[in-house]
């Protein structure tokens, strides 16, 4: 209801103050995609030297629903984790019309940073059809050594449905040897959503 604010939030993102821009980003996201009029500005914010105001340019491109996707790549290369970490969410947000920056969210998998891996996880899981292709490297994060990072690459699994038949064996395991109450309930659930989409089709 606040996109009449829309052109003066654009205004804003050239404030002189972080803060200022910060906001500025994240009001033009909780708009959402009737704040479409500011992707370009919002595509040059993720060049900010404030990596707040990077984060949340990046967040937002993902809540408006931006045609960002090579720019939220680049994105997944900043030397911010929050940034990256944004940028994978935001792309998991676009879900299938991201699908070329799977080969970039496999990679970061491999993040230094728990909270990127994790968020790549998850984006890979709404990749749909495309996502087939990632199974792989899904069940190669199911070892990660943070449990939050297991559980978004179990949840994901489950959403990719019957093409990710080839982990079911892996998670079998998991839900046999894992300690944890949480990871062995989200197997569960996964597992039993492969199976069920394997028997309806």
């Amino acid at each position: 209801k606040a996109d009449k604010a829309v052109p003066d939030l654009i205004k804003a993102l050239k404030d002189q103050e972080s803060l200022v821009r910060r906001s500025s980003s994240y009001a033009l996201g909780q708009i959402g995609e009737k704040a479409h009029a500011a992707v370009p500005d919002l595509i040059t914010a993720l060049k900010e030297p404030d990596s707040g105001v990077r984060e949340n340019a990046a967040w937002a491109l993902g809540q408006i629903g931006a045609k960002a996707v090579p720019n939220l790549i680049k994105a997944l290369k900043d030397q911010e984790s929050l940034v990256r970490s944004s940028a994978a969410q935001s792309l998991g947000g676009i879900g299938e019309k991201a699908d070329k920056a799977v080969p970039d969210l496999i990679k970061a998998l491999k993040d230094q940073e728990s909270l990127v891996r994790s968020s790549a996880a998850q984006a890979l899981g709404r990749m749909g059809e495309k996502a087939r292709d990632v199974v792989p490297a899904l069940i190669g994060t199911l070892k990660d050594e943070d449990m939050w990072v297991q559980i978004k690459a179990i949840e994901a699994l489950g959403a990719i449905g019957p093409k990710a038949k080839p982990a079911l064996v892996e998670l079998e395991t998991l839900l046999n040897n894992s300690p944890d109450k949480e990871v062995r309930a989200v197997t569960t659930s996964a597992i039993k959503k492969i199976k069920n989409e394997l028997g309806n089709h």
